[in-house]
């Protein structure tokens, strides 16, 4: 979410903010975004719970590093979590399949992967959006 604008316009205040979200739909997900433009200061008060909700749904606890990698690598498309898979991903992690197997239920229970569908959640989906560019400015 960012604010892009503000304005008057015959003499009245205008805002803006932009808002990307991820929309999820036919076993694919988006990044769609929506700008919204508002008079006066009613802005704010948007922003200010747009924000309270997307602090509702942001992973607060800290992972793992290998736990990062799985995510990370599930979302490259580079990691198939399929029971069937097992072995192998645990060998690409340098893992034991129990040790995988932890970590997979661990990743599920905080809403990260679905294991049932064997797959990233759009909460996944989103840390994995942000380990990346964390990692790519460098913080």
């Amino acid at each position: 979410m960012e604010q892009k604008k503000r304005g008057i316009y015959q003499g009245t205040e205008y805002s803006a903010i932009s808002i990307e979200y991820l929309s999820e739909g036919s076993g694919y997900t988006n990044v769609l975004s929506t700008i919204v433009l508002t008079k006066g200061n009613s802005i704010e008060v948007l922003l200010r719970a747009a924000l309270k909700l997307m602090h509702a749904h942001t992973l607060e606890e800290k992972l793992s590093e290998t736990e990062n990698r799985i995510v990370t690598m599930m979302y490259a498309g580079a990691l198939n979590i399929a029971p069937f898979a097992l072995a192998s991903a645990a060998q690409a992690l340098r893992l034991h399949e129990e040790e995988l197997k932890n970590h997979f239920e661990h990743l599920n229970e905080l809403g990260l992967i679905d294991l049932a569908n064997e797959r990233l959640m759009k909460k996944g989906i989103k840390y994995a959006i942000a380990l990346r560019k964390k990692s790519i400015s460098g913080g």
